[in-house]
């Protein structure tokens, strides 16, 4: 039966209890399709049909030639000056675990100092490791357009179209604390606080005048720590602060954290909506 669409049996449980366009287009081109077979007549093949999930950071899903849905997906970003580069390729790299997930085209994405977030595809594709130079698998990421520092999918609060920036890029707390940021009528600032010279009791704290937050505590441990604000402004239009942070009490591991104001709880100013980790 030609109009049959190939999904794993798992995909038709329950089909028909669901009322949806794709289904319902599904279940209509099958019966048609079965009847052209008998009596030899055919039928003008119908446009694609897309549906969108409530949750706009789905991504999509082809079921079929007729339909494709947009499924729930975890939230991921992707800081893009993080990779590697090596005569092994033109492109730059990164180990398969931690980008491996990212190719797709329903990410937005910008630069740290642009005013706009746009529509982003990322390629991924194996890096041939010819020498055995690495020990672990390693990926290129190819993006478009080509000039991007950041893409996030799966945020349906940060979506394609304006965004603002307070012109703070890869700031160094460990040299230059507070750190004093402005967005529109709001004032915001960023601390580093220690008392021990080994900064192992070090904490990065955020404040607007009324609301203090701890963003990072060292408890104890550090070892050559960094404690960097790669990005601050407003991602997720609300006119609020969004941060993106690398603060580590270790010196070989980088967690890129996305803080927005929108996952804030009460008695918080950012919550984070997703993290990159990777390491040295």
């Amino acid at each position: 039966m030609s109009g049959l669409c190939r999904m794993p049996l798992v995909l038709f449980i329950g089909l028909d209890r669901l009322r949806d366009p794709c289904l319902d287009r599904f279940r209509s081109d099958s019966r048609v399709n079965a009847g052209s077979a008998l009596t030899g007549s055919t039928r003008r093949r119908r446009p694609p049909l897309e549906r969108h999930h409530p949750n706009q950071g789905g991504i999509s899903v082809r079921l079929n030639r007729h339909c494709t849905i947009r499924v729930p997906c975890k939230p991921q970003f992707a800081p893009l000056e993080t990779g590697a580069s090596s005569s092994a390729s033109d492109l730059d790299h990164w180990r398969a675990e931690e980008a491996g997930s990212w190719t797709g085209k329903d990410w937005v994405g910008g630069t740290y100092d642009s005013n706009r977030l746009v529509p982003v595809e990322l390629i991924v594709r194996p890096l041939a490791d010819k020498d055995d130079i690495y020990q672990e698998e390693r990926v290129t990421v190819e993006w478009r357009p080509v000039k991007l520092s950041f893409a996030v999918r799966c945020m349906p609060t940060v979506r394609a179209g304006p965004m603002e920036s307070a012109s703070v890029v890869n700031h160094d707390l460990q040299y230059s604390s507070p750190l004093e940021i402005a967005l529109g009528k709001r004032r915001y600032t960023v601390r580093l606080e220690h008392l021990r010279q080994d900064q192992a009791d070090a904490r990065v704290v955020l404040s607007d005048r009324t609301v203090r937050q701890v963003l990072y505590s060292a408890d104890g441990f550090v070892d050559d720590p960094h404690f960097e604000v790669e990005w601050a402004g407003d991602l997720d239009r609300d006119g609020r602060l969004d941060l993106v942070v690398n603060l580590s009490g270790k010196y070989s591991v980088h967690p890129h954290r996305l803080l927005l104001s929108t996952k804030r709880n009460k008695s918080e100013l950012v919550g984070e909506a997703a993290v990159f980790v990777t390491g040295d």
